[in-house]
């Protein structure tokens, strides 16, 4: 019952996210893109993407406390039980609680930086547009992944209380 695929999101993740700011900028833009912009941001396109990031900060402060939440049921359910297949099922739940909040941690700093990044763009420097560009798509996909995961998780602790308690 993996529903929460460490391996591939973890290690997926974690290279995104250690590539993401610490690569050149011109190893991040396409050969063909790099002579002329290929995203054209206004003053209002970014606003906008500002307004993003912020939303996807309290998506995940929601999701933190959810998952402290679940954490919190699965302390009170474990108190009084001692039956060993029951600990087992309960203890890889608790494993993915904790996988989540370290993926949120890696997502809060990758948003943190990349929000830095919007508040002192400059409109002049076409690359720099191109790369906060490309780290938005990707950010906003992998919070979407993480999200859907995590609302599967969920759902499969409380299926499984509900057929085993």
């Amino acid at each position: 019952m993996n529903t929460y695929p460490r391996k591939n999101l973890d290690f997926k993740v974690k290279a995104d996210f250690q590539n993401s700011f610490n690569t050149t900028i011109m190893q991040e833009i396409p050969y063909e893109n790099r002579s002329r912009g290929a995203i054209n941001l206004s003053e209002g396109k970014i606003n906008q993407l500002i307004a993003e990031v912020n939303t996807w900060k309290r998506l995940l402060d929601f999701s933190r406390e959810e998952n402290v939440q679940l954490k919190i049921r699965l302390s009170e359910i474990l108190k009084g039980k001692s039956d060993g297949n029951l600990l087992d099922e309960l203890e890889n739940f608790q494993s993915k609680f904790i996988r989540h909040d370290e993926l949120i941690n890696l997502l809060k700093k990758e948003i943190a930086a990349l929000d830095q990044l919007l508040g002192s763009l400059d409109m002049d420097d076409r690359h720099i547009i191109n790369l906060a560009g490309r780290k938005l798509t990707s950010l906003r996909n992998t919070i979407a992944e993480i999200e859907g995961l995590f609302f599967k998780l969920q759902f499969d602790f409380n299926a499984y209380l509900a057929v085993n308690m």
